[in-house]
């Protein structure tokens, strides 16, 4: 939620006003921070990485693997881009990948 979310949830519940900085401040004192979200694909299969990886280093000898720098570029969605966490903690998002024209540069070594 953003913070003015909260204000407007806090308000209604208490039917007064919050200010915003006191939901801040709040946050702050039960040792939460705000930081940047990673996001993670809900498409994401840590099983299916494994064996691929798995499958990799058993099947090819490090001479036959080559190597590619490759920057793309494709449409993102409006998701936040910061969140709300425990100190200690990562904030994370599952999404999915929304990809429109791609572009690619690669650039062989």
């Amino acid at each position: 939620m953003y913070l003015n979310e909260l204000q407007m949830q806090l308000g209604e519940a208490t039917g007064s006003h919050v200010w915003v900085a006191t939901v801040w401040r709040a946050l702050q004192r039960i040792e939460y921070t705000r930081k940047k979200i990673s996001k993670s694909a809900l498409e994401h299969n840590e099983s299916c990485r494994l064996q691929y990886m798995f499958n990799i280093g058993s099947e090819y000898d490090y001479e036959q693997l080559v190597f590619v720098n490759e920057s793309a570029f494709n449409q993102c969605t409006t998701y936040r881009q910061y969140g709300w966490v425990l100190k200690g903690l990562r904030v994370q998002q599952k999404c999915f990948y929304v990809r429109g024209t791609r572009y690619d540069v690669v650039q062989n070594y």
